[in-house]
């Protein structure tokens, strides 16, 4: 560094600001580019002896010669100087950076020279730049211009000496400084003049395998740039055209291979982003890659808003109906239900209820009917009741078929049974496994078909835990096995506690299945043999649908056993009593037939009765209990001519309080042809 140059510019910058803050022009202040510092060079040079400087116009060694005209040293022709920079930004001590080149040098021709500008300081705490220039003597190459350091290959043929003058530029939160440094090149004695270490330089002139450097006289690669941004779905390269760094973002190193994640994404930025469900709504089946339609996901896409049918739930994908709200008080004489707007159950008195013994009208006659449908069978069935002039309908389940392969709904049913019936029509109905998609339909419609009808009266879920009074009978009905075949103690709960509180004459338990002794087809149900027997010891008959064809039974005294009661072999006289009833399969209302499948093993004639064989591999095989022969009539698609097949639709018809006796009744089968295919007496024994 050159003292007396670095002097005379901060006296050039202290008069500027002294000028500027007084208001006086600059002409009074010396100038501080590297022109002026070029000008008092001399003061380092080794050729000066005096001290002084010439005044007869003849540069001296430190001043540039005029323009265009080379210089003659010893004989020697010296390059034009190079025009040094304008003059710099004023500089005020301890503002902005301070600028050090580095101490001047003298050495030996094709040496390699290290211009060093490291001492350079910073007095903001900002970061430096830098940029060197050379401003006199012959040109040469600096191996970088943008970095505190940097080096050159001095001019090889030198007769006596040269000077050359750079100037280190340093830049910080854009204000600068400048120091210049002057390099004098000696010839050398001979044979002492430094061959270059590594001729014509180590540099490739590549980015990306970074920077090469010359040590010992090798070049010596460079560390090539890294690139990994840290991120692990990007692909990291060097770009050599921007000589940059670039990381793309790949998704494909983001997927995961499952389709119902969805399609994961690559963010250059933050990493992999998980992808959105592709199927929502619907159940992602992975195996297949697509997306299924399904009932539900979740219990909530199966509530149906209803408080009194209970909690639906999502079984595999597949909605299940909840267990109905039981309402009942234990309360004989109250009518209980299941308020649906206020989510409540409702306890209300019901002094009718109160009466004990029979007020069945005289010759009062009901229908009873099962599987019914909506088609031309079933109008045909409903005509037969209407022209027989049932006062009423006891219907065991399977109205209109709902969810069928060709759909009828619960509108329809209506419709078919106003249109023939009347829509003040007494219509009561225990629930059917088909009827279980549109129940809250159905519920609905004979909710207010009886409130419609004067005298009648139901509490608690209508058809599924629920009794129902008209005209002197007591109707107990029960949905068991429709929704759950495993749960079973809610509806032998309820039969029980309705039968032991009522009093009346009539009683009749009413659902749609059976168990699969009680019927002669091959359809297995399973079935709680505890509901058949609370039936028979609460002193009610039995009617069952389900099975498309028409059985009866003859009077047992176990329904589990299947054993006859021995004071009641007769099939066609029936009693009802705290110990003995009867079953009746009544399911020919308008829908297919069915075969008779059991009870035929070894008979050459086993549809006519006693309808049983009695070989010792059928006695007591569940087809005919030990008492044997306890079907009293069958009616079924394969019955004889002589027994009054093959079937055709009808419906079971049941006369109370006849011959002027509360406590008689007899019963009939009729088909829609106008034959009667079974007939029989009953009596209740009233304890």
């Amino acid at each position: 560094m050159q003292p007396s140059r670095t002097k005379h510019a901060n006296a050039a910058v202290i008069c500027r600001l002294l000028a500027l803050a007084m208001l006086l022009p600059f002409f009074g202040c010396p100038t501080s580019g590297p022109s002026d510092l070029l000008s008092t060079a001399g003061s380092d040079s080794v050729d000066q002896t005096d001290g002084t400087t010439p005044d007869d116009g003849t540069p001296t060694p430190d001043e540039p010669a005029p323009d265009d005209e080379p210089v003659s040293d010893g004989g020697t022709t010296i390059d034009p100087p190079i025009t040094p920079p304008a003059d710099d930004p004023p500089v005020v001590a301890g503002v902005g950076p301070i600028s050090d080149a580095g101490s001047d040098q003298t050495v030996n021709g094709n040496a390699v020279v290290t211009l060093d500008g490291s001492g350079s300081q910073s007095t903001a705490g900002g970061d430096l730049s830098f940029n060197w220039t050379q401003f006199s003597g012959p040109s040469v190459t600096l191996d970088s211009t943008n970095t505190a350091t940097t080096t050159f290959a001095a001019p090889a043929s030198v007769a006596t000496s040269i000077e050359l003058d750079f100037e280190l530029l340093v830049t910080e939160n854009n204000l600068t400084a400048s120091d210049t440094v002057r390099v004098t090149v000696i010839q050398a004695t001979p044979g002492s003049i430094t061959p270059d270490p590594c001729p014509g330089g180590c540099s490739d002139g590549l980015f990306c395998n970074g920077v090469e450097t010359c040590i010992d006289g090798q070049c010596i690669d460079g560390a090539a740039p890294n690139c990994d941004d840290g991120i692990t779905c990007t692909v990291d390269t060097c770009d050599e055209a921007t000589d940059a760094c670039i990381n793309a973002a790949q998704d494909s190193r983001c997927d995961n291979g499952l389709f119902c994640d969805g399609a994961e994404t690559c963010n250059a930025a933050s990493g992999c982003v998980t992808g959105t469900a592709p199927c929502p709504g619907q159940l992602c089946d992975e195996p297949t890659d697509t997306c299924v339609d399904v009932d539900c996901l979740t219990d909530a896409n199966c509530s149906d808003g209803l408080f009194c049918n209970g909690v639906e739930t999502c079984v595999a994908n597949v909605c299940v109906p909840g267990t109905p709200i039981v309402c009942d008080d234990g309360v004989a004489c109250t009518a209980d239900s299941c308020d649906e707007n206020a989510n409540v159950c409702v306890f209300v008195p019901d002094n009718g209820s109160c009466e004990t013994g029979s007020n069945t009208p005289a010759n009062f006659r009901i229908a009873v009917i099962g599987d019914l449908g909506v088609n031309a069978n079933a109008a045909a069935t409903l005509t037969l009741i209407r022209d027989e002039g049932a006062e009423m309908i006891v219907h065991l389940g399977d109205l209109g078929y709902g969810n069928e392969s060709v759909p009828q709904s619960a509108l329809d049913w209506e419709d078919q049974v106003n249109t023939i019936l009347g829509p003040d029509y007494p219509y009561f109905a225990v629930i059917g496994n088909h009827d279980r998609q549109q129940w809250p339909v159905y519920q609905q419609l004979l909710r207010d078909r009886i409130n419609r009808i004067t005298g009648a009266t139901c509490t608690g879920d209508d058809g599924v835990l629920a009794s129902c009074r008209y005209q002197g009978l007591f109707i107990v009905m029960t949905g068991g096995g429709i929704f759950d075949a495993t749960t079973w103690d809610p509806y032998v709960d309820h039969v029980r506690q309705q039968l032991t509180q009522d009093t009346s004459t009539w009683r009749i338990c009413a659902w749609h299945k059976n168990k699969f002794e009680m019927q002669l087809s091959s359809r297995g149900e399973p079935f709680d043999d505890r509901l058949y027997e609370e039936c028979r010891l609460g002193r009610a008959m039995i009617l069952t649908g389900h099975e498309h064809s028409y059985h009866r039974t003859k009077t047992l005294s176990n329904t589990e056993t299947i054993t006859i009661d021995p004071a009641w072999p007769n099939p066609d006289e029936l009693r009802v009593s705290a110990g003995s009833t009867f079953v009746v399969v009544s399911g020919v209302g308008g829908a297919s037939l069915r075969n008779q499948d059991r009870c035929v093993t070894g008979d050459p004639t086993p549809y006519v009765y006693p309808y049983c064989d009695d070989t010792p591999s059928c006695v007591g095989s569940g087809c005919c209990s030990e008492s044997c022969f306890e079907w009293a009539a069958v009616y079924t698609s394969d019955t004889p001519a002589e027994e009054g097949g093959p079937s055709v639709h009808g419906a079971l018809f049941i006369d109370f309080h006849i011959n002027g006796n509360p406590n008689a009744a007899q019963g009939y089968f009729k088909n829609i042809n106008g034959d009667v295919i079974d007939t029989f007496t009953i009596v209740s024994e009233v304890p």
